[in-house]
């Protein structure tokens, strides 16, 4: 039994007043596990609180189960009775309610007319009977006639004369009612990042398709080149039917799913502008994803995706696809119209590859980087602002590193919120890179006679410096939506030593 008689809200992180309400056991877990890390309880108290904050549904349901000794089984355990719950309760709404058969209303006999009894020759067709005696059907089953109509050459499945008959002739109405719509399919958003830009749609997954199809108006509309196939394509249907040609398909196609699975795809052109974008079978060979079907939604990829196309999530491959439009060079200069790359907005929000002087982050023995603490409703709104951009940005991905700095605001003088990372707390363990400097003086000499200097405000300065891969799980930042990495250089000194003399001597006139 957990005891909360000495305990404080700072202490417990505000586990104690956390309930699960209208959101799943897996969004409820998160948070938990998040302000968890906050409290200075032990595993028995955050279990008893974990237990205390589930909705009713999921407690009865427990009852019924041997509690794990753990938090973390328990949260697997709540996790999976609740998304079993979650499908049985759509399968309800979509089931078709059962009807009761409606008695079919008999015709008056007429005693005074009876059918003569058959004599052994010839049977008629008995066309307008509803069902063959067992004599008839034996008889043209013996002489591989039509069931239905008693001619030869054709079984009752193809019968011309049963095909033509209407519903009307074939039986009475009694009763008409419509039935549901059919289930509709999930549709996925995706992007397709492009050179004159990133397009949004949303594609289908179709495990009966044989290729991956692209919509040949969407495919003009975006100006997608094309090249020709080395023989044209079938496209047909379950039944055969042709339903058209394919002869041609897009050049190499940057395709991102889930805000950070990236891949290159050729599309066959076809006209289907109900569903703009279809992922066949081979994709789902290749990627083998984990589908949650009836939330629309991925789980998990296979660890071919995790080797190749989540780490092509880096910005570094979005560089040739994050171009943009020229910059307006209105009002610069001619002479630094050759740095037009510098004032690129979108260039700015990509991230330099991994070179030999990216910045290290080694840590004083016995050391590990702080914890996080918490914020304000309107800071938690801008923060997740912050994060969700940054993450289309690709500059900061989802990680479950055990370190995480601190994130806070500082007014600015417009009361808008600035986003800062504590890595205070990082640094007082870092080993400090020291190098010689040059003296103030030194440096004054080189510019005593230049007439005419010139700043350069470079936008996301600290971005174009990248974190030595193996030292990238160091500058984590813990947010309660989830443990982010981000690819933040906070110090730009590895890079001075080579560029700051070649720069000064750039940007200092002197006549």
């Amino acid at each position: 039994m957990m005891c909360c008689c000495n305990s404080n809200p700072i202490a417990g992180g505000g586990l104690l007043g956390m309930r699960q309400g209208t959101r799943t056991v897996s969004d409820y877990s998160i948070d938990f596990r998040t302000r968890a890390l906050q409290s200075q309880w032990n595993a028995a108290a955050q279990t008893d609180a974990y237990l205390l904050g589930l909705n009713d549904y999921i407690k009865d349901e427990l009852v019924s189960h041997d509690l794990p000794s753990s938090l973390d089984k328990l949260i697997e355990l709540a996790t999976r009775l609740d998304r079993c719950i979650q499908a049985r309760r759509q399968e309800k709404r979509h089931r078709i309610p059962e009807r009761l058969p409606v008695p079919r209303p008999r015709p008056p006999v007429d005693v005074n007319h009876f059918p003569a009894p058959h004599d052994g020759g010839p049977e008629p067709m008995q066309v307008g009977r509803t069902r063959l005696s067992p004599e008839e059907r034996e008889h043209r089953r013996q002489r591989n006639l039509c069931l239905y109509c008693g001619k030869p050459s054709h079984y009752i499945i193809r019968c011309p004369v049963k095909g033509a008959r209407s519903s009307v002739e074939r039986g009475v109405l009694m009763s008409l009612f419509s039935t549901p719509s059919p289930i509709k399919r999930p549709h996925f958003q995706a992007r397709l990042l492009l050179k004159r830009g990133t397009h949004t749609l949303t594609t289908l997954i179709d495990s009966g398709s044989d290729i991956c199809l692209l919509d040949e108006n969407l495919a003009q509309q975006l100006e997608i080149k094309s090249v020709p196939l080395p023989a044209s394509v079938p496209d047909n249907a379950l039944d055969g039917r042709l339903l058209g040609t394919i002869t041609h398909r897009t050049v190499p196609v940057h395709l991102v799913l889930a805000g950070r699975h990236h891949e290159t795809v050729q599309f066959h052109i076809l006209k289907t502008p109900q569903h703009p974008v279809i992922l066949g079978f081979p994709w789902l060979h290749r990627h083998n994803p984990h589908i949650d079907w009836s939330m629309g939604s991925f789980i998990s990829w296979s660890p071919y995706c995790h080797q190749i196309c989540l780490k092509q999530a880096i910005p570094a491959l979005l560089r040739s696809d994050t171009s943009g439009p020229p910059s307006d060079l209105q009002g610069l200069p001619e002479e630094y119209h050759d740095l037009q790359e510098v004032f690129s907005k979108t260039r700015a929000t990509s991230l330099p590859p991994h070179r030999s002087y990216d910045c290290s982050i080694d840590l004083l023995p016995g050391t590990s980087p702080p914890r996080i603490y918490s914020l304000s409703g309107p800071e938690r709104e801008v923060m997740e602002k912050y994060v969700n951009e940054s993450l289309a940005a690709g500059l900061i991905r989802p990680s479950s590193s055990p370190a995480g700095a601190g994130f806070f605001f500082v007014e600015k003088k417009d009361k808008t919120l600035r986003p800062c990372i504590d890595y205070r707390g990082l640094n007082n363990i870092t080993v400090k890179n020291r190098y010689p400097l040059p003296l103030i003086s030194s440096a004054f000499e080189l510019l005593q006679d230049a007439v005419i200097f010139t700043k350069l405000d470079l936008r996301n300065a600290y971005h174009l410096v990248r974190i030595r891969e193996a030292d990238e799980w160091k500058t984590a930042l813990t947010v309660l939506l989830d443990t982010t990495s981000i690819w933040l250089c906070h110090s730009v000194s590895p890079t001075l030593p080579q560029f700051s003399r070649p720069w000064l001597m750039m940007f200092s006139v002197t006549c």
